[in-house]
């Protein structure tokens, strides 16, 4: 059974004997928890999928618009692949479409006029996290199918269903919190944030568990599953 936010915070508040709440915002730090949990690794379940047709002359759609695509990508977190869709339903063999990296390519595709079928992309950043711009304005008009990873995009606090996390998760939320909680009361060298913390690490694996459905058994799924394309940090 799926737990509330405050079901959760509330355990926490008695876990730590209710000395963090008059201090913090129990609420608030369970929705950084929550942050901080997701953006850890590539989880399996964290990967979903979308689609928006390519319309002849534009470059650039904002997946997160509610109008003007079919995706309405509200929790794009990383765009992980992304394939041009044959009239027929099929994709060929050079129909993914690649990330641009490098920032000369990406100013030569803002300024491109020409038009093209779409074969690469990033996100343009300039614009907002989630626009994604071609190499150059779409020549065709044509479905473009693409996986992502979700992020919660909470916006409000009060808010009572945690959001993406499978309910079969939940449990972990608990160290999630509860080792900000004692991490603030008495710093890491605590034994009691060392013990939450410990289950929380725990808690990450056991996250990461992929169920592999053919052999009917659970792999575990590599921190770095996916590269994670159309945006690059440089280090």
């Amino acid at each position: 059974m799926p737990w509330t936010v405050s079901q959760l915070v509330n355990q926490v508040d008695k876990r730590t004997e209710r000395r963090a709440s008059p201090k913090i915002d129990l609420r608030m730090e369970f929705f950084l928890a929550l942050d901080e949990f997701v953006n850890d690794q590539h989880f399996w379940w964290r990967r979903k999928r979308a689609q928006f047709t390519a319309a002849i002359g534009t470059a650039a759609y904002d997946l997160a618009a509610t109008g003007g695509t079919d995706a309405n990508v509200q929790d794009l977190g990383q765009i992980d692949s992304m394939f041009l869709v044959n009239a027929d339903g099929t994709i060929s063999d050079d129909g993914e479409i690649t990330p641009i990296f490098d920032p000369l390519a990406q100013a030569q595709a803002v300024l491109n006029t020409v038009q093209d079928t779409p074969s690469a992309a990033f996100i343009d950043t300039q614009t907002s996290l989630t626009t994604l711009r071609f190499q150059a304005p779409s020549s065709v008009a044509q479905k473009i199918f693409f996986f992502y990873f979700a992020v919660p995009m909470v916006t409000d606090t009060t808010q009572e269903t945690i959001p993406l996390v499978p309910a079969h998760l939940h449990w972990g939320l608990i160290y999630a919190l509860e080792r900000r909680a004692y991490e603030f009361l008495y710093g890491q060298e605590d034994p009691r944030f060392v013990t939450a913390n410990a289950r929380y690490e725990e808690f990450l694996e056991a996250a990461a568990n992929m169920p592999d459905w053919s052999a009917k058994k659970v792999i575990e799924a590599g921190a770095n599953a996916s590269s994670a394309p159309f945006v690059q940090a440089h280090s």
